[in-house]
């Protein structure tokens, strides 16, 4: 066969073009389904019981610190138990992802030592803040990251919430029995309540089994009483949302619906009757009365001022930024957003990168979600509270939703192999 000249080597081109297509494309196959996908189930169980276990811990401490006062040993036996919990972690990195683990945590310190170098003035605050973020954020991160049965997540979700929402309920009756230690107010308490509450309204919606939508409405009635309004604005959010996309025929919802619009039609008579029951037993809740006050949405507790301060702050450092651990020292706590700490932290530039990069791993993954439901429910439980309240240092149900969301992304990279 006659070759025309200046033919074949543009097909020869096309060839190879193709071949290494389809064999890159078998490559992102296996990285996909790499390391993580050898762990076993009960590998899987360890690293999400010891993932959530924390959570259980804190409202423990919660209940402790209420009814004996500050007590800085107490704190460091729960915080010492919450790191032996993370220890039976180690042997799976080890044997899995030593190397990922690894570079995370160079990564994490290299920024750290970064901060700590260019910002002097901030380093008073570093010990506070880092034990957290290297004892238990990371490991949450890298824990949920290579977790990848969702059905053994939900599982450990269900258990750990029942086991959250009794220690809670616990923590209430103990107000109203014997009082305690500044527990007319509890911000902690209602997002370590969040989860139960989301947990349980999911699980209502997929199993159909009306003791979760009641124990869900005791949460919320729980985070409604002694909480903050973030975390119950977030609950009513994700039961409208969860309610209203679920597979249940309308006819089902129209009861649900009515009952609804019923109370809502009524809630100022509601409101007031809870407030004066409430008031004989010598409590007072504070979202109560901002929402009798008219004031649940426009009461900013504070929040315009340190706004103000940071964005100053901001303004004066655009570039550089202020470091970790300026605002506790410019503002004397955290900026109750995200984004603010972020861009305080490290400058515009580099804050804006690390937004549009979370806005991209977020977007991502909730697309290639197989269940978009339960990714929602997630945005909510660790995302949603840190635009309101927290800091993304401390706060280890971000860095959860961030691992939950890294082993959505359709490439995962094969760290043991490098």
């Amino acid at each position: 066969m006659k070759v025309i000249h200046g033919v074949d080597e543009p097909l020869r081109r096309i060839t190879v073009s193709l071949s290494r297509y389809f064999k890159g494309i078998d490559c992102i196959e296996r990285m996909k389904n790499s390391v993580v996908c050898r762990l076993t189930k009960k590998e899987n169980r360890v690293l999400v019981l010891a993932t959530y276990m924390q959570l259980l811990l804190l409202m423990i401490q919660l209940l402790i610190y209420s009814a004996i006062g500050t007590n800085m040993v107490v704190h460091g036996v729960v915080l010492a138990a919450a790191i032996v919990v993370m220890l039976f972690c180690i042997p799976i990195w080890i044997r899995y992802f030593m190397l990922k683990a690894g570079m995370i945590y160079a990564m994490a310190l290299m920024v750290v030592m970064v901060q700590f170098l260019l910002f002097a003035e901030n380093r008073r605050f570093f010990v506070e803040i880092m034990f957290p973020f290297f004892c238990m954020c990371i490991p949450s991160f890298i824990n949920i990251s290579a977790v990848n049965d969702d059905e053994i997540h939900i599982d450990i979700l269900r258990k750990m919430s029942w086991a959250i929402f009794v220690t809670g309920e616990i923590y209430l009756g103990s107000i109203f029995l014997y009082g305690m230690k500044d527990a007319d107010y509890s911000m902690s308490y209602s997002y370590y309540m969040l989860l139960p509450s989301l947990i349980f309204t999911y699980l209502f919606n997929k199993e159909k089994k009306v003791v979760y939508l009641l124990v869900s409405i005791a949460s919320f009635i729980s985070m409604f009483m002694i909480g903050s309004r973030g975390a119950s604005l977030i609950w009513v959010l994700f039961f409208v949302v969860s309610f209203l996309f679920s597979d249940r025929k309308w006819i089902l919802k129209f009861p649900v619906v009515l009952g609804g619009g019923l109370l809502a039609f009524h809630y100022g008579t509601i409101l007031v009757f809870a407030a004066k029951f409430l008031g004989k037993i010598g409590f007072e809740s504070r979202t109560l009365l901002l929402l009798l006050r008219g004031e649940i949405l426009t009461h900013d507790s504070g929040r315009n001022l340190l706004r103000m301060k940071a964005f100053q702050a901001i303004k004066a450092n655009p570039f550089t930024g202020n470091g970790i651990g300026s605002d506790f020292r410019l503002l004397g706590t955290y900026t109750h957003n995200l984004f603010l700490d972020l861009f305080m932290h490290y400058g515009v530039v580099f804050g804006v990168l690390i937004v549009v990069a979370f806005m991209t791993i977020i977007s991502v993954s909730f697309y290639k979600s197989e269940n978009k439901m339960f990714t929602f429910l997630m945005f909510c439980f660790g995302f949603l509270p840190l635009m309101v309240s927290g800091t993304y240092l401390v706060e280890a149900a971000l860095w959860i939703y961030l691992g939950y969301c890294c082993r959505k992304l359709p490439v995962r990279i094969n760290f043991e192999s490098l």
